[in-house]
């Protein structure tokens, strides 16, 4: 049975997250408030005590102290206002006025407003290449005004998507408790043909898919990029005419070292969370296996030891544990293993579905992996508590789900119908919530992976 409420203010919807998530038991709020050109109804959905979503306005930040027209102040607003899009958690709205105080004052006057969000901000131009942005975001309770926060920030000029990501991580950390996502990097493998030729370029850009630089390129496949939890260096492995091998590329001097050359097939590499050793699979033996190379000792332990395909590891938040993707039961399903004493336990039981690629959160609650059922490859959520299943994404081919280090979202490559290229999806791990997040125009991505979070 739904209850109906009127969204009041964020502290009392703060409490009521903490409240749900303290004593674990499922509600479902829907509010209805007045929002958008005629502040017609939304629908506000919490369930398990994580799902709020904000109404907010953006309102363009004027030049200086003179209500007018600032084109820095426009983009500024524009990439906040994508950013809340992508983040699944608010309503953006960017207004056009540049006069904070009219623009406060008019909407005060609307009829039937209980509640909404107002960021506003301020654009000065110092006498360097730097520029300093005021901001304040505002919840405006039945007609009256709270200062939720109020502050600057000051960088380059050219700086101004960094300036936007800034502000947007601030604002959804004060109003969610969880810190934003929107300064972090995207690395990724695109894949493109070239007269009858395929060529490989591992590369890193925002989030968002701006400013995309080349870590390495090759003839030969590359595969499985995987951050190091310090952000410096990646792991990945490389083809060519001699086989395979896993090499770590120093991100600061584009230095590579390689950690695995063994005859046969080395890949999948998976960085440890506490950045001592990488999870991969080797078939230096005959079969494939899930290995562990710990780094400063140069030592490898042999985790799985059977005749079965065992690939695809990736690390539990204790360092000490993997899931993994083995045929051991017939098709492909994801299971778990200790690394100290190699038992294993399996996570994944559809018998029709062949389960695999799975990732573990952050927090180690579930995991998400692709279902691939017939011609169609889905991406899944499993609550490693509860062991509820839920289907995230449809209607389209899925592959390499990476989860955001805020586990509110998730990232995968993406084939749809009408567009020849693999892309990269961005989807809700709480909400109803899926959408394009960026593209290569000539060739495909593949192997999308979110960075940790780096404290600057």
């Amino acid at each position: 049975m739904k209850k109906y409420i009127k969204f009041l203010k964020i502290q009392l919807l703060n409490f009521l997250q903490n409240k749900c998530k303290n004593y674990k038991f499922f509600f479902t709020t829907i509010l209805f408030f007045l929002f958008f050109d005629s502040y017609s109804s939304t629908l506000i959905k919490i369930e398990e005590g994580e799902k709020f979503i904000y109404p907010i306005e953006i309102v363009h930040f004027s030049y200086e102290e003179s209500k007018k027209d600032s084109q820095y102040g426009k983009e500024i607003c524009q990439i906040i206002y994508e950013d809340f899009l992508n983040s699944s958690r608010f309503i953006p709205k960017v207004s056009g006025e540049f006069n904070t105080e009219k623009y406060l004052n008019n909407l005060n006057k609307t009829e039937n407003l209980n509640s909404i969000l107002v960021l506003t901000g301020s654009v000065h131009e110092n006498y360097d290449e730097n520029i300093t942005i005021f901001y304040q975001l505002t919840n405006l309770i039945n007609k009256k005004k709270e200062t939720i926060l109020a502050n600057q920030i000051k960088m380059n000029k050219k700086m101004i998507r960094k300036i936007a990501h800034t502000i947007s991580n601030e604002i959804f950390q004060e109003i969610t408790s969880k810190k934003g996502i929107f300064c972090n990097q995207i690395a990724y493998v695109m894949q493109m043909k070239y007269k009858d030729k395929y060529f490989y370029s591992l590369k890193i850009c925002d989030y968002d898919g701006y400013n995309k630089s080349e870590v390495f390129k090759s003839e030969y496949p590359i595969m499985s990029p995987s951050w190091s939890p310090d952000g410096k260096k990646i792991a990945y492995s490389i083809f060519s005419e001699n086989g395979s091998k896993i090499v770590v590329q120093d991100l600061s001097n584009g230095s590579i070292e390689i950690v695995s050359n063994f005859t046969r097939h080395n890949g999948s590499p998976s960085w440890s969370p506490d950045g001592k050793k990488i999870a991969c699979s080797l078939s230096k033996d005959g079969n494939l296996n899930i290995y562990v190379i710990e780094l400063q000792e140069k030592k490898i332990t042999q985790i799985t030891n059977n005749r079965n395909t065992n690939t695809e590891p990736k690390w539990f938040p204790d360092s000490e544990r993997l899931v993994y993707t083995s045929d051991q039961g017939g098709k492909p399903q994801i299971y778990s293993i200790s690394i100290r004493n190699k038992k294993s336990k399996r996570i994944s039981w559809n018998e029709y579905i062949q389960n695999q690629n799975a990732e573990v959160s952050k927090d180690g609650k579930f995991i998400v992996l692709v279902s691939k059922n017939k011609n169609l490859q889905s991406i899944t959520k499993i609550n490693l508590e509860t062991e509820s299943i839920v289907q995230i994404t449809e209607n389209s081919l899925n592959e390499s789900p990476s989860i955001a280090p805020n586990n509110s979202v998730a990232i995968c490559s993406s084939l749809f119908s009408n567009h020849p290229f693999y892309l990269v999806q961005i989807f809700s791990l709480e909400e109803n919530f899926k959408k394009i997040l960026f593209l290569e125009e000539n060739g495909m991505i593949k192997f999308p992976v979110w960075s940790p979070f780096i404290d600057e």
